[in-house]
């Protein structure tokens, strides 16, 4: 295993309306090695991001395991395709 480690992702709207987000969550091979701050406003249900607005959310990785680790980071809004997704990578040792 290995110690905890953060990173920050930069959500930006570059659509000329408001994004509504519907929450975040992680899934994925590897899910319990990340989690997503509580403390993050952007991302978390109901929340708006105007149009050329920028916020962060804050993962943690505390791998379970040595060797590579992997999970797939969701932020739901209103966006035609649902929201977004980004693959998180970490190594335990």
């Amino acid at each position: 295993t290995g110690p905890i480690v953060s990173a920050t992702v930069t959500v930006a709207n570059t659509s000329p309306v408001t994004v509504v987000f519907g929450g975040t969550s992680v899934s994925g091979i590897n899910p319990s090695d990340f989690s997503i701050s509580p403390t993050n406003t952007c991302g978390q249900a109901n929340v708006e991001l105007a149009a050329g607005q920028s916020c962060t959310i804050q993962i943690g990785f505390a791998p379970l395991a040595k060797g590579p680790r992997a999970a797939v980071l969701h932020i739901f809004d209103n966006s035609p395709d649902g929201g977004e997704i980004i693959s998180v990578t970490g190594t335990g040792s």
